[in-house]
């Protein structure tokens, strides 16, 4: 084993930081999508509840 990063081990090295940042990104990704949604139905939630009470 030598001392020093050969070019094999820096690729190697590089894919596993693409590989961490396309985890972070795809996880950001997906609660970008999912907060909204679920916002949106909650306000419907709210919104249907505040109906009803109002017709009661």
């Amino acid at each position: 084993m030598t001392r020093h990063w050969t070019p094999l081990a820096l690729i190697y090295l590089a894919l596993a930081v693409i590989g961490l940042v396309y985890v972070v990104v795809s996880g950001v990704t997906a609660f970008a999508f999912a907060f909204p949604l679920f916002l949106a139905m909650r306000q419907r939630h709210l919104t249907r509840l505040a109906r009803a009470a109002v017709a009661e």
